[in-house]
């Protein structure tokens, strides 16, 4: 469980370097002021990425000097620490430049470690409320969360390192992704004033009824919910461990995505090729939407995005709002979410003021955001219920044949069948005679 570590309610400022409660994630440092957002963060730690870089040049070509200096002092042998020796005392005074660069890198290798305070101070975790694996108590939460440990690089730069140990934590750790390029986006003004939501669970407006089952009320669950100056976009997030590719089918007037597994050495494996369904999935999750912000949303302003998360490096190429629906991945590449919903952007005329945005962002969280997971638990249960149902519901009966129950017959009915295969056998031996 933990011992006695109590849970995170604090993290660290980039700036002054005093814990902050963690309802000021996101806002400004109650101590000094300064901005709480993981833009700031990212700021702080590619300076210190770049201070540092400038310390090491320098630490480098002192240390090149020590070394020769080291070098020629040896040639003297048993003299060699005779204090007048020009090559001893230039060793003495590079020791003595050394050791302060050496504790600069050690005082930037410090304070550049926020990594985990950057990810505390993002929306994600403010909406998701999933704390790093670090600072859980319960066991089975902690071995059921897809975050290992998060890190700046050299240069400065965020990244999470992820278990992708089953289908569940490859699932939270896409919807991750996905959020924080998200996110990271409209912080940097490419989408102009936006909010986004983690999770909507969306009344369906038809009832399940199956036979000697009572009835089931359902939900559609949303995973991200994109809300811009120009419309709303459900984003359905996949994060399958296989290679991905996208082609109209025609027959069908739709999306036809196939995956293709990827082994752990990134061979791409020929066996268990499999039709995605994604797109279909979140064509019903917008008919949800529309159903049920009708007169509030015009349709053609909720968009259906699908994303494949690219945990397995694959290239994609995809046709875009084919029946209204685009296909998307978290690659670096022409179909990335933020390029697509960018060029959509550009097409689509503004419908909303920035104030109308939040409005509707509110609405939408009140309504249908899960506060307490009791939405959540409630989803999983319809489901449950739904597929239960299906499995015990009688298969209906199909008519067939009787068959008459008779004696066994001899190999010959009558004589005549008899002489029959007896003559076939003559003529295919030569001795049938006309």
């Amino acid at each position: 469980m933990g011992g006695k570590k109590k849970p995170r309610t604090r993290f660290i400022c980039w700036n002054c370097g005093q814990a902050v409660p963690l309802k000021f994630s996101g806002q400004a440092c109650p101590n000094c002021g300064a901005p709480l957002t993981p833009a700031a963060y990212d700021a702080r730690a590619h300076e210190l990425a770049k201070q540092r870089a400038q310390v090491e040049r320098e630490l480098n070509r002192l240390q090149a000097q020590l070394d020769s200096a080291t070098k020629k002092n040896t040639r003297w042998g048993i003299f060699k620490n005779f204090r007048f020796l020009p090559s001893r005392r230039a060793m003495d005074e590079l020791l003595l430049q050394i050791q302060p660069l050496k504790q600069q890198i050690e005082d930037f290798s410090r304070k550049g470690r926020f990594a985990s305070e950057r990810y505390y101070v993002s929306e994600w975790f403010r909406q998701s409320r999933r704390f790093l694996r670090e600072d859980i108590l319960d066991a089975r939460e902690k071995s059921n969360n897809p975050f290992k440990m998060p890190y700046y690089d050299q240069s400065g730069v965020f990244h999470m390192a992820p278990d992708r140990g089953n289908a569940w934590k490859r699932g939270e750790y896409g919807e991750y992704v996905v959020f924080s390029l998200l996110s990271d986006a409209i912080d940097a003004g490419l989408l102009g004033h936006a909010r986004l939501l983690w999770h909507l669970y969306v009344p369906v407006r038809q009832r399940l009824v199956m036979r000697r089952v009572a009835t089931v009320e359902s939900t559609d669950e949303i995973d991200i919910a994109l809300l811009t100056t120009h419309g709303l976009y459900s984003i359905e997030v996949k994060s399958l461990y296989s290679s991905i590719e996208v082609r109209l089918d025609n027959c069908k007037d739709a999306y036809c995505v196939t995956a293709t597994p990827v082994g752990q050495d990134g061979q791409i494996l020929t066996n268990g090729i499999t039709i995605d369904m994604g797109v279909a999935q979140n064509t019903a999750h917008v008919r949800a939407l529309r159903t049920e912000l009708d007169g509030l949303v015009a349709p053609q302003r909720i968009f259906n995005v699908t994303t494949y998360a690219n945990q397995c490096g694959f290239e994609m190429h995809a046709p875009q709002g084919f029946r209204y629906a685009y296909v998307t991945t978290t690659s670096d590449c022409p179909e990335n979410i933020v390029e697509v919903i960018c060029r959509i952007e550009q097409k689509v005329a503004a419908c909303w003021t920035n104030a109308e945005v939040d409005v509707l962002a509110e609405r939408l969280a009140i309504s249908y955001t899960d506060s307490d997971g009791s939405k959540r638990a409630n989803h999983a249960k319809a489901l449950s219920t739904a597929r239960h149902s299906v499995a015990d519901s009688p298969k209906p009966h199909k008519k067939r044949a009787h068959k008459l129950k008779t004696k066994a017959q001899p190999k010959y009915q009558s004589r005549k069948s008899q002489f029959i295969d007896e003559d076939v056998r003559d003529y295919l031996n030569g001795d049938y005679d006309d």
